[in-house]
């Protein structure tokens, strides 16, 4: 049996549950280095499908103005790549997670591989499995660490005629963390992690 997005007590499954290449991520900065959050939809606020989904969702705009160098800029593109989570869960495509990656992130691999069973096993999900609030961005040396707090709804993953194949259970207070950096290219994701808090 393939494992697919959604497969342990971190339930974004291999989403996130298998990409702890850097460790947990620590406790939410606080204090100056500080970002604001907005809140995440609470618990009752469930997602799952027995039918096909009817139209694939789209990641968040890549960001242009904001792709610099800076912390809105890390802000805008972790949003992005969380963006991403949604999106190939509905329409399941490769390649997105492992363009912007660095070769040791494994958690980044490890969400291109969820994503290659899903579309090999021809099943996808609903347009959101997780919400998740603005990032908080913290400098470490040259790193950009992004944190979100997020919710993984429960849904059905379906085959093409909207046969229900299997059911993932939702996870709720989760901490998100991705670690980028700045290079000659643009934003490269050095790790991404998640745990409970």
């Amino acid at each position: 049996m393939r494992r697919y997005f959604v497969a342990s007590a971190l339930a974004l499954g291999l989403a996130l549950s298998a990409c702890s290449d850097a460790g947990e991520p620590s406790m939410p900065p606080s204090g100056d280095g500080a970002r604001s959050t907005t809140a995440v939809p609470s618990d009752d606020q469930v997602v799952a499908t027995t039918e096909a989904p009817s139209k694939a969702a789209e990641p968040t705009a890549m960001p242009t103005s904001e792709m610099e160098e800076s912390v809105e800029g890390a802000e805008a593109f972790a949003t992005y790549y969380m963006s991403l989570i949604n999106a190939t869960v509905s329409d399941p495509r490769t390649g997105l997670f492992t363009e912007f990656a660095s070769p040791s992130c494994e958690g980044c691999l490890n969400l291109e591989n969820s994503v290659s069973d899903l579309q090999a096993d021809g099943l996808s999900g609903p347009d959101t499995v997780i919400s998740y609030s603005e990032p908080r961005i913290e400098m470490t040396g040259s790193t950009y660490v992004a944190q979100f707090d997020a919710n993984q709804d429960a849904y059905d993953l379906v085959d093409s005629n909207g046969t229900v194949v299997r059911s993932v259970e939702g996870a709720q207070g989760l901490l998100v963390q991705l670690n980028l950096r700045w290079d000659t290219t643009g934003w490269v994701v050095d790790s991404f992690a998640s745990a409970s808090v």
